[in-house]
């Protein structure tokens, strides 16, 4: 007798051994397949992006090449300043220094935050631009002087640019490096100038 219960309860134990496995399991294959099918969504949503990239830019290199040009010119700079800031913000943690609390520091960074302010603008300018000639080109209604409108939303288009292109050329024209913010001019005359300021400067450099 006591062997037929020391096998019912082992035979019990087995079998529940196999439904905890089956579940777990059943529960390793449905997340499995859950996350594969995150992983195929993302990919077709990037290649989607990619190519409506692609799309834009060749739009832009035939009918704005001004702003496709520009936007290729910000956005090297932004690089190029990152990586800059990058290695400040090294060189100042390893003096145990914030870089966040540094001055210069933040003006730096706040205009590679302003460059890239810049770049959107334009690429909003471009896929606008795009979307509007798209319209143009499939109006079911068949609008007259098509091409006259296609223009002068071009030409609206080339008009950012060109301020945009103003912009970024004075600011690299003002590029000039900094004094140190704890520098003081040690000149002969220096009880003469206590007291006095030099008169704030505006400025974009980071270490040409």
């Amino acid at each position: 007798m006591n062997n037929n219960n020391w096998g019912t309860t082992l035979l019990g134990a087995i079998l529940l051994l196999l439904l905890a496995g089956g579940l777990y399991t059943w529960h390793s294959l449905r997340e499995a397949d859950r996350l594969a099918g995150i992983k195929v969504a993302a990919e077709t949503q990037e290649k989607v992006r990619q190519e409506a990239e692609r799309d834009l830019r060749a739009f832009a290199e035939t009918h704005l090449s001004d702003l496709q040009k520009l936007i290729y010119e910000i956005n090297t700079e932004i690089q190029v300043r990152e990586r800059k800031l990058a290695q400040l913000a090294d060189e100042m943690k390893r003096v145990n220094v914030s870089p966040g609390g540094d001055k210069d520091y933040r003006a730096w960074s706040d205009a590679v935050a302003s460059l890239r302010a810049k770049v959107n603008e334009l690429l909003k300018v471009r896929r606008d631009t795009y979307l509007a000639l798209k319209k143009f080109e499939l109006d079911p209604g068949g609008k007259v002087e098509v091409d006259k409108q296609r223009e002068d939303r071009l030409k609206l288009a080339r008009a950012e640019a060109d301020r945009t292109r103003v912009q970024f050329n004075e600011m690299r024209k003002s590029d000039s490096p900094p004094e140190p913010a704890s520098f003081v001019p040690n000149t002969k005359d220096g009880e003469k100038d206590k007291g006095k300021a030099a008169p704030a400067k505006k400025r974009w450099w980071i270490f040409w």
